[in-house]
């Protein structure tokens, strides 16, 4: 297999000025296509193996129905590279500038993996039930867990690309976007499998919206039976909903799914306090019923910077909640009296723009309920863990080791950031892609405390 032509632009000028460099693309190339051939094959054994061999000797009565669970659609994921993908990437060889538009233009179909990934818990159990009576071996658990593998092989290689085109001073603008594609979707893929796992929620977990962080905490317990008692629980945050669910023992849970439901609090009734007074990795996250009673979560996590991202994501959520007019009109923590449902079917359109400028006011005349206004002047800190060349008019170049303050963020995993001024440039504000960015524990004094009711 050719490595490439190192006479094609791309490599030109790195050509000239290091060729340990410009072997490295080329190797790197290299892994990526004959990896990407083994994977084919091995997705080959699964689909015209087992698949068809299933399809045309039958399965016993009592899995009827869970063979299609077994490989979820594995068979799309197989016909997708074998066809298209695969071709691409050995185009790449001879035109590796392919590279990253490859991967970011195929962003959407990169999905497929999701969707497998959503499915694996439930593939896993029932691969186990029939380990010893119909899957003669363990190859297949294997092969069923290359597609999760491959995901986190093309964002150690698409790195390892793009860390090597900026040492040879080549443009890495479509790496650099490919990365974060790949870092995405590597993120959606392991909550997707850990969401799969959880059982004993009644609920649809689409219609919760996205999941944007989920983590391990020690919680209070909230009966409040055994005052100051921390039990483990995962706890996802999604758009609609916050989630605590208990860890299962794996070996007790023969393979189950690792997460059982406990509690759960509507974001529509929810609040924050960030402070909890003598330790700085707690923040509480409250609960209010339709009788007015309020029942508080405490989550101690493991360090600080955990605190900082969830509660700048819950402030996100519950400042857009505040500013959204229909989540106020519809409250359903706050029943509305016939006089107020009727000043809310008058309301005119001029009405409601006035209005949803001043979410506040809305609250106090529909509800006849004070709502303060409170704000932390804790500032989120977070540490850049790699070079960023800004990709558009909104975004700003930040460089490894600098240290920004954390003032928003948005699904895309994008975070607006401001950097203070140094050596190398002026003070800057501007959006940066959440893969460059780290923990640090270098954060401003904790300001007044935030209570939102």
């Amino acid at each position: 297999v050719p490595l490439g032509d190192l006479k094609h632009p791309y490599y030109y000028s790195v050509t000239n000025m290091n060729l340990g460099l410009c072997l490295c693309l080329s190797f790197i190339l290299l892994e990526l296509v004959e990896t990407e051939r083994e994977y084919v094959r091995d997705l080959c054994m699964l689909v015209e193996g087992y698949m068809s061999r299933m399809k045309e000797e039958g399965v016993p009565d009592d899995m009827k129905g869970k063979d299609k669970i077994v490989f979820s659609n594995v068979h799309d994921i197989y016909v997708w590279h074998k066809d298209f993908f695969l071709r691409k990437l050995e185009k790449c060889l001879e035109n590796p500038d392919r590279l990253g538009p490859l991967f970011f233009k195929q962003e959407r179909k990169l999905n497929m993996y999701i969707t497998y990934c959503q499915n694996k818990s439930k593939s896993e159990h029932i691969v186990s039930e029939y380990i010893d009576t119909y899957f003669e071996c363990l190859q297949i658990t294997d092969l069923l867990l290359k597609p999760v593998q491959r995901i986190l092989k093309y964002q150690l290689l698409l790195k390892d690309f793009l860390k090597y085109s900026k040492k040879a001073g080549l443009e890495s603008l479509d790496s650099e976007r490919a990365v974060e594609v790949i870092c995405i979707l590597s993120k959606r893929c392991n909550d997707m499998m850990n969401l799969g796992r959880l059982q004993g929620f009644d609920g649809k977990i689409e219609t919760l919206g996205h999941l944007l962080l989920q983590d391990t905490f020690m919680v209070s317990n909230p009966d409040g039976v055994l005052l100051g008692q921390m039990t483990e629980r995962r706890v996802f945050l999604f758009e609609q909903m916050v989630i605590f669910s208990k860890p299962l023992d794996q070996k007790a849970a023969l393979c189950l799914p690792g997460f059982l439901y406990r509690n759960s609090i509507k974001v529509s009734c929810l609040g924050l306090e960030e402070t909890v007074e003598g330790d700085r990795c707690k923040f509480i996250l409250t609960s209010r019923s339709l009788n007015g009673t309020t029942e508080s979560f405490v989550l101690h996590s493991s360090h600080l910077g955990v605190r900082e991202v969830w509660t700048l994501q819950v402030r996100h959520i519950l400042g857009s909640q505040r500013n959204c007019l229909p989540a106020a009109l519809h409250h359903p923590c706050i029943p509305l009296s016939p006089h107020q449902k009727n000043t809310r079917r008058t309301m005119s359109r001029q009405d409601q723009t006035l209005i949803e400028g001043k979410p506040s006011a809305v609250l106090k005349s529909l509800f006849s309920h004070s709502q303060s206004e409170s704000s932390s002047s804790s500032v989120s800190t977070m540490l850049v863990t790699q070079d960023y060349m800004a990709m558009k008019e909104d975004e700003i170049s930040v460089i490894q080791s600098e240290v920004v303050q954390i003032l928003a963020s948005n699904q895309q995993n994008m975070f607006l950031v401001f950097r203070a001024a140094t050596e190398q440039g002026p003070a800057a504000e501007g959006w940066i892609p959440g893969f460059v960015l780290g923990h640090t524990s270098a954060v401003s004094p904790d300001g007044p405390d935030m209570n939102i009711k």
